[in-house]
């Protein structure tokens, strides 16, 4: 939480510096994930114009997955959730006045991750004395490459469309507890690969 403040507040405080335009929004859209399935994906975006062809923007989204199968190396059956936070850069081509703007956007940040068992899986481990869980890892940086487009419908207010690829893998662990005895069984999960595509159709407020 607090990378994601002091993030914030640096992007407001170039605004700032620089007096350049600032851009609030929300998406929502879909994410898919190479892994572990896709599902409805929602976040908002803060953004400013350094010149008339370069904007920086930090980007938070959160996703879910579709209920994932399992592997024999990997993670139990279950449901993965992400909450990528990056900051991008991006090469802006204003046409028709500037009233629609395709771009290209490059960057990266981090992301918080959760992995749920699936309940069933936890039930039927519990059934014979056991507790099940898995966990996976934050990582610091997760390389994202994109493409979008502006179109500002009043001179305030943008509609915008975007597609990325948010690429990285991360590490996980698990445990197994014997409930009678307390004994317990661990191990690790490496290279569990968490790469996604986003497709997102929002707005935002110039100001």
């Amino acid at each position: 939480m607090k990378k994601i403040i002091v993030c914030v507040l640096a992007v407001f405080g170039l605004a700032l510096w620089a007096d350049a335009g600032i851009r609030i929004g929300l998406m929502g859209g879909y994410a898919s994930m190479s892994e572990y399935g896709g599902g409805i994906a929602y976040g908002g975006t803060i953004g400013i114009d350094l010149m008339k062809y370069v904007a920086v923007e930090i980007k938070g989204t959160r996703f879910q997955g579709g209920t994932y199968a399992g592997s024999a190396d990997g993670l139990s059956q279950g449901v993965m959730t992400r909450m990528p936070i990056e900051f991008h850069i991006q090469g802006r081509f204003p046409l028709m006045n500037g009233k629609l703007i395709p771009y290209l956007t490059v960057g990266g940040g981090f992301g918080l991750n959760s992995f749920e068992v699936d309940p069933e899986l936890v039930s039927s481990w519990s059934d014979l004395g056991m507790t099940i869980s898995e966990k996976v890892e934050n990582k610091i940086f997760i390389p994202a490459i994109g493409l979008g487009l502006d179109f500002a419908i009043m001179p305030n207010f943008v509609v915008n469309l975007e597609g990325r690829y948010l690429m990285g893998k991360t590490d996980g662990s698990w445990s197994l507890i014997d409930n009678d005895s307390s004994l317990e069984a661990t191990g690790t999960l490496a290279d569990l690969n968490l790469s996604t595509i986003v497709f997102g159709l929002g707005f935002k407020f110039q100001f």
